[in-house]
């Protein structure tokens, strides 16, 4: 009996970092196709930059995924950093233990072309960018996607790609 339950238990030990490490995956590369995807109009940096906001322990899967790469010939840098440290960047991931501090942020970021990308969709209200979406389908299967606030973007001045608009579900403030 015991050594079915230390089975059980190693079993869903490795199951469930198995399913969050695909989840942050898969959240990296979105990331990285947002920047594929957007295009920031007054930009001429050396480097595409994603600051996240978090520990860096624990949110170093996602900035592992960016080390030694490109997209259009120019280098992706990512940084962890604290709340209190945001500066220019092209996309600031916020995961959702953060939340609370998405007004502050959105303070913070208002002149900027900052695009705030979060894990809770109901931030999408308050005025991020950019959030990421579980859907599920028929069977109960779970799968990520975003949406998207083509105002707070555009007012950024970062223009959108039909790809973009094609893989994410447009957020639209008159359904409110």
């Amino acid at each position: 009996m015991m050594k079915k339950i230390i089975i059980l238990f190693i079993t869903f030990i490795i199951f469930n970092n198995l399913v969050f490490s695909q989840t942050e995956e898969d959240k990296a590369i979105f990331l990285q196709n947002f920047l594929r995807m957007l295009y920031w109009t007054d930009d001429d940096s050396q480097f595409f930059e994603i600051d996240i906001i978090g520990d860096p322990y624990i949110d170093n899967k996602i900035a592992n995924y960016f080390e030694k790469m490109e997209i259009y010939s120019t280098k992706v840098q990512t940084r962890i950093i604290a709340p209190d440290n945001i500066e220019n960047c092209h996309i600031l991931y916020v995961p959702s233990e953060y939340d609370e501090l998405i007004p502050e942020i959105l303070t913070k970021t208002i002149n900027t072309n900052i695009i705030i990308v979060t894990e809770t969709q109901e931030m999408i209200k308050q005025g991020v960018s950019i959030t990421f979406v579980f859907i599920s389908d028929n069977y109960g299967n779970k799968s990520l996607t975003y949406q998207y606030n083509k105002n707070t973007i555009t007012k950024k001045d970062v223009k959108i790609s039909s790809d973009f608009k094609g893989f994410g579900t447009l957020y639209n403030e008159d359904d409110e």
